[in-house]
C-alpha cells in the first residue's frame, strides 16, 4: 500500500517536472515526463512495447529539437557564433534574475547584444528569432509532456 502511494507520488512529481521543464530550459521536461511514463509502465499498468519505444523516440527527437531550434532560428535570422554564445549566456543570467520571464528576456537581450557585437544590421530581427525558437521548443515540450500525462491517465 505505501509502496503504491510512493510510486504514484513519484509519477505525479515527474509529470509536474515535465510540464515545468517545458518552459524552464535547465529542467529537461520531456525526459522527466518519460520517467513518469516508465514508472507507470513498470509498476502500475503496462503499455505496449511499440508505444513505449515510440514515446521514447519522440522524447529523444523533441529534446534534441529543443536545443537545436534556438540555434537554428538565430542562424536563420542571420546571427553568428557570438550571437549564439550571447543568447545562451543571456538565457542563463535571465534564469537567475527573473526565473521564467528572465529566460525569454535574457535570451532576447543576449542575442541582441551578440548581434550588435557582430555588427549585424538588424539585431532586433535576430533577437526575435531567438524568442521564436525558444517558444517553438517550449510548445513542443509542453505538448509532448501533456500527451504523456494523457497516456498515463487514460490507462
Amino acid at each position: 500500500m505505501i509502496v503504491e502511494l510512493v510510486i504514484v507520488a513519484l509519477i505525479v512529481i515527474f509529470l509536474v517536472l515535465g510540464i515545468i521543464g517545458s518552459f524552464i530550459p535547465v529542467i529537461p521536461g520531456p525526459p522527466f515526463a518519460f520517467i513518469a511514463f516508465l514508472l507507470h509502465h513498470f509498476f502500475i499498468s503496462q503499455f505496449s512495447l511499440n508505444l513505449l519505444f515510440l514515446v521514447a523516440l519522440i522524447v529523444c527527437v523533441v529534446t534534441f529539437l529543443d536545443y537545436y531550434l534556438q540555434i537554428y532560428f538565430v542562424n536563420k535570422a542571420g546571427g553568428g557564433k557570438v550571437t549564439i554564445l550571447f543568447t545562451i549566456i543571456g538565457m542563463i543570467i535571465g534564469l537567475f534574475i527573473i526565473p521564467v520571464m528572465g529566460i525569454i528576456l535574457g535570451s532576447f537581450l543576449g542575442s541582441f547584444l551578440g548581434a550588435k557585437i557582430e555588427s549585424i544590421k538588424n539585431p532586433v530581427h535576430i533577437a526575435f528569432g531567438t524568442v521564436i525558437g525558444f517558444m517553438f521548443g517550449s510548445v513542443l515540450k509542453f505538448v509532448l509532456s501533456m500527451y504523456i500525462l494523457l497516456l498515463i491517465f487514460i490507462k
